[in-house]
């Protein structure tokens, strides 16, 4: 078996057709193929970016416990929350340049065992300098995971089938939180056992699966097509025929092939400001909302009791673990709106409106939080807290497929990796601006926090309605001198479906001997 892949693989790279007459190979089921590698990339990059969002965002979680024990201050939580990102948003372009040439199935199972092992010294930690060296050391081990995942999605598909898988990834962000508020409220409830403290029992138990998980992608991620045991024999060797042809045509072309090509090009950085902007407020509800939460419904953890009901570590895992499980009630809804989002932007092919309309409206719900919380109490506030999730959540789709409509190559995997680092920026402030906004404010006060958000969001909206997406022609290169796609009817380009519209994609690629 081991023979008859190498021999596939050096056909692939060669271009000859020693062990496979075009004939069979033309036989082969291209969409059950596609399908088939698809399943088997998005089930372990979805659990790789499932385990990613837990161990990131569990502080959410473990805060109130946390705070309380260590006597951290709104601000000193704000700032180890946001200190994550300096590192994410430092060390991602190289890592992901070291991933390209060492392969994902490596360099990810090592920088996974990394981030396990440092999530799980997160329960040992007793200062603020401790805690914020371990979150910037978390951010370093974590900062190559998405771009790393795309990166490797599109040597196994064309942009159209990276869309969908992609957005289908990324859909563990807000399910992670799903996940993670249940699973989080039983880690909670064994405060006490063994003489360790709740949030110590989150740490430890989410970031030894990682370590274990680090295994299991490095033995069963296939590091290219012409490997993938999913798939049979013709079936491998046709689709490093179809992107062994794809990265010759890619290879071929002049048009922002190069990583000063990705960094330099003035929509990526349009891009990058976008996502800054928005997730400021995704990484400013992940790290706050069981906070948020907790002050709405008990009072503020400045606060030592309302009404009579104790509060943070003083209350036991309980009270923490109900926190827990109205958290993922806000995100819940947010899984689901971003799939369906992301596939009627597909369907209708247009981002845009898909991105501004959702990502606006999710704006204005934060901004009238403090009316509704006023006007009807924290219920109403709640509910205003979900739908602005749900509709924050839907701009992955439109914004993730933007870049490969006008990048490719070397561009793609830089430039996507910018845009990545710029939005790790915005995690660093959002969290950071809540943190010093509560302190600033008597009881710890989200108002202020949640009507900032909410700017960044509408400001989000309004630049993804004007961003000036490149027209076909453009994209294919004709204006800057690489391949022509002026033979192509307007019929044909009709068929392409969205991000396919590219130059170096197969469907441009001539079959015919």
């Amino acid at each position: 078996m081991v023979s008859v892949d190498d021999d596939a693989q050096t056909c692939c790279h060669q271009k000859s057709h020693v062990n496979f007459e075009p004939l069979e190979l033309e036989q082969v089921d291209h969409e059950r193929a596609v399908r088939r590698v698809s399943r088997h990339l998005v089930a372990l990059f979805f659990l790789l970016a499932i385990i990613c969002y837990l161990d990131r965002a569990n502080l959410a979680f473990a805060a109130s416990q946390l705070r309380e024990d260590l006597q951290f201050s709104a601000t000193t939580y704000g700032l180890g929350a946001g200190v994550f990102f300096i590192g994410y948003a430092l060390f991602q372009i190289p890592s992901n340049l070291i991933l390209v040439k060492v392969g994902a199935p490596l360099w990810l199972g090592c920088m996974l065992a990394l981030w396990g092992a440092v999530a799980a010294l997160c329960a040992f930690i007793t200062s603020a300098a401790q805690f914020m060296t371990l979150r910037f050391l978390l951010g370093i081990a974590e900062c190559g995971a998405f771009p790393g995942m795309w990166y490797h999605l599109s040597l196994f598909l064309d942009a159209g089938e990276l869309g969908v898988a992609y957005t289908g990834i990324t859909t563990a962000t807000a399910l992670s939180q799903v996940i993670g508020g249940p699973l989080a409220a039983a880690l909670l409830l064994l405060d006490g056992t063994f003489g360790l403290h709740g949030w110590q029992w989150l740490f430890i138990c989410e970031g030894i699966p990682t370590i274990i998980f680090a295994v299991v992608l490095k033995v069963y991620l296939a590091p290219t097509p012409a490997t993938a045991q999913c798939l049979t024999t013709q079936e491998r060797v046709w689709l490093q025929k179809r992107q062994d042809e794809a990265i010759a045509a890619r290879t071929a072309s002049a048009c922002h092939s190069s990583v000063k090509g990705g960094l330099l090009n003035w929509r990526v950085w349009y891009l990058g400001l976008v996502w800054l902007l928005m997730e400021s407020a995704l990484f400013g509800i992940i790290f706050w909302c069981p906070q948020l939460i907790e002050a709405g419904f008990y009072g503020s953890q400045d606060e030592n009791t309302k009404a009579g009901i104790a509060q943070g570590a003083a209350a036991g895992g309980w009270h923490d673990s109900k926190v827990a499980l109205l958290s993922a009630a806000v995100f819940a809804p947010a899984a689901v709106a971003m799939m369906i989002n992301a596939n009627l932007s597909k369907h209708a092919q247009e981002r845009h409106w898909h991105g501004c309309l959702p990502v606006f409206a999710a704006g204005i719900c934060l901004e009238l939080m403090p009316v509704a919380q006023e006007l009807f109490g924290f219920r109403a506030s709640f509910l205003l807290l979900i739908f602005g999730a749900a509709g924050a959540w839907c701009i992955h789709g439109p914004l993730h497929s933007w870049p490969a409509t006008f990048l490719q190559g070397n561009a793609a995997a830089a430039g996507t990796a910018l845009i990545n680092s710029m939005g790790a920026l915005g995690g660093f402030i959002g969290p950071s601006l809540i943190g010093f906004l509560a302190d600033d404010n008597d009881e710890d006060d989200y108002d202020a926090a949640m009507m900032a958000l909410g700017i960044f969001m509408m400001c989000a909206a309004v630049l993804m309605l004007g961003f000036p997406e490149p027209a076909v022609s453009q994209t294919a290169g004709t204006s800057q001198g690489c391949e022509d796609s002026s033979s192509k009817t307007d019929q044909e380009l009709e068929r392409q479906p969205m991000l396919e519209a590219i130059p170096w994609e197969p469907h441009y690629v001539d079959h015919r001997l």
